[in-house]
């Protein structure tokens, strides 16, 4: 690109070729200087006309070059601020683990339910045993209140239910049937 100085120059120049014989001058014409956008009729990647006297003149941008070779990495940043420690979690140790059982009596009926102790506690396994009873078969092994939109003061439970291997028996007893859940205790 040609620069505006360098144009100047050039317009101006011939003004300046006088010999010692000469005594006329002349006053230079006023220079007008547009910018052209890209997509410009003359200059289709930009650049600028100048104006004197009513003779135009072009400085045009040439088009995008390649895209360069990567340039070396820059040096390493600083380190970075340390962060807010975390809230420590309430469950630390295997200590806070614990598990409790429901054991049926000969006057318990089909269904057993074993708790969590606190409403707090995190609920993490639960299992039925079937007890001294061969003609009674596990109809309910679920947990109960274990999911997120439970209530906060409802506690996890772990359900048990049997029922009389032949359909319309009851079931009055059940000897030695046991639920368990096992929960991690709040400290």
């Amino acid at each position: 690109m040609i620069r505006l100085r360098s144009l100047a120059l050039l317009l101006l120049l011939p003004l300046a070729a006088c010999n010692d014989k000469t005594t006329t001058t002349t006053t230079p014409a006023a220079v007008t200087v547009v910018q052209l956008a890209p997509g410009d009729a003359t200059c289709p990647h930009g650049g600028a006309s100048f104006d004197a006297g009513g003779t135009t003149a072009y400085a045009c941008s040439g088009a995008n070059g390649s895209q360069g070779i990567q340039g070396l990495p820059g040096d390493q940043g600083l380190q970075g601020i340390q962060g807010f420690p975390g809230t420590p979690s309430p469950y630390v140790t295997r200590t806070n683990v614990y598990c409790d059982t429901v054991v049926a009596g000969t006057s318990t009926a089909g269904t057993l339910i074993a708790e969590c102790r606190d409403s707090n506690d995190l609920p993490i396994h639960g299992s039925c045993q079937q007890g001294d009873r061969d003609d009674v078969v596990n109809n309910e092994n679920a947990p109960g209140g274990w999911h997120i939109d439970s209530p906060s003061s409802s506690k996890a439970q772990y359900r048990c239910g049997w029922a009389k291997a032949q359909t319309g028996v009851t079931i009055d007893t059940m000897p030695n049937a046991r639920a368990t859940i096992c929960c991690v205790d709040v400290p």
